[in-house]
């Protein structure tokens, strides 16, 4: 699945969630990120997958925990600074 793809999805998911919710959902997802490489850990112990497998299954794990991070941090940014979202602060 390409970046820009999971990025829209992710996007989708949150689409008309307020801000909010959509760092709630975020969170849920950073924490499914985590319990799924936490699965791959016990896989690779008990020999379900090799090396090399679970190693390609971490590096994406770490790179959607990164895009999270970034939408998370972002959506923090704008709710400290509203003028940024284009958005009336009073409204």
């Amino acid at each position: 699945m390409s970046n820009s793809y999971r990025d829209l999805n992710v996007w989708l998911e949150g689409k008309g969630r307020s801000d909010r919710d959509f760092s709630r959902f975020l969170l849920q997802a950073r924490g499914s990120v985590w319990e799924a490489e936490t699965q791959v850990e016990i896989a690779l112990r008990l020999k379900y997958l090799k090396a090399a497998e679970a190693q390609e299954l971490l590096a994406a794990a770490s790179e959607i925990s990164r895009m999270l991070n970034g939408m998370l941090n972002a959506l923090s940014r704008d709710n400290r600074n509203p003028q940024n979202t284009g958005i009336d602060a009073q409204g």
